[in-house]
């Protein structure tokens, strides 16, 4: 990952695994957040590890979804929203 961006508010716009995201950091806890899809992949606090799962089969790809973490920005799987024959 390297850093592209930076303001005042603590937070980075980076490159991470080929894709946009952005790190937030706030009263000692640092999130990471995809922009493609708008998925919390990390977040950790003042306390040592991880509190979000990924799977080690995650995929950082354009039209892929990560597996884990938490979608904030729910993606459509399928055709047109105004087509009912697919699953959304």
């Amino acid at each position: 990952m390297h850093k592209s961006q930076s303001d005042a508010r603590h937070t980075e716009q980076i490159d991470a695994h080929g894709l946009k995201a952005l790190r937030l950091r706030s009263s000692g806890s640092v999130a990471l957040l995809y922009l493609h899809g708008g998925h919390l992949t990390s977040f950790q606090t003042e306390r040592p590890g991880e509190l979000l799962w990924l799977s080690e089969k995650a995929s950082y790809a354009p039209g892929k979804a990560v597996r884990g973490g938490v979608p904030i920005c729910f993606p459509w799987f399928g055709a047109h929203p105004g087509d009912r024959s697919q699953h959304p």
